[in-house]
């Protein structure tokens, strides 16, 4: 009947009005829980038996004010390594590099170091690794020690991004540091192709949750 077909049709409204309600109402919760997850820093304590164990931490100028004491409670949570940033560019070194080293290494923590890379050229990348081969030799650094190209800033984005970064290790080559590492991360442009240069088992990869 004509009374029936009103009342369908006013139930199908109802129902998608009320469909409408939920899904706006829904959209609204994922947007508080989402905002909610990416404000919030989740911080735990390093040797926290809940939590992946942390074997190495990495500083440059900003962690400067840590004391020995602070590199001694590293030692004492199960921190074996400490790497330090050395260099920057062509003409940056880190100003705290040397004292941070010095401490991590009283603490009874193995010492590396890295370099924040920003060439795009193999001479930019030549003279790259001058810089940092300077601060290793008049540091007395040993040969011995683990060396990491930091690859991230995009100004690194080139198809040459492999032949670039090892000419950045000939040159550390030519100054007796052979042992090459390569910091990257997951979303990297030419993540595969910088890690070629030293292969897959010695590459510090980042990859947030």
């Amino acid at each position: 009947s004509s009374t029936a077909a009103v009342k369908a049709v006013a139930a199908s409204s109802t129902v998608s009005s009320a469909a409408t309600t939920t899904k706006k109402t829904t959209a609204k919760v994922a947007a508080v829980a989402y905002s909610a997850a990416t404000t919030s820093t989740d911080i735990w304590t390093i040797g926290d038996t809940t939590r992946p164990r942390v074997d190495v931490v990495d500083v440059a100028s900003y962690q400067s004010e840590m004391t020995q004491s602070d590199y001694n409670k590293l030692k004492a949570a199960g921190v074996k390594t400490v790497i330090v940033k050395s260099t920057q560019g062509d003409s940056y070194t880190n100003p705290a590099a040397l004292n941070q080293a010095k401490m991590a290494n009283k603490a009874g923590l193995n010492v590396d170091f890295y370099h924040y890379a920003t060439f795009n050229t193999s001479t930019e990348a030549k003279s790259e690794a001058t810089n940092m081969a300077s601060f290793l030799v008049k540091h007395n650094v040993s040969t011995k020690v683990l060396l990491f190209a930091d690859m991230e800033d995009s100004s690194t984005y080139t198809v040459n991004a492999e032949a670039n970064l090892n000419a950045f290790w000939s040159t550390l080559n030519s100054y007796g540091y052979t042992n090459h590492g390569v910091y990257t991360s997951n979303t990297y442009l030419y993540r595969d192709a910088v890690i070629r240069t030293v292969g897959t088992s010695r590459v510090w990869r980042a990859q947030y949750p």
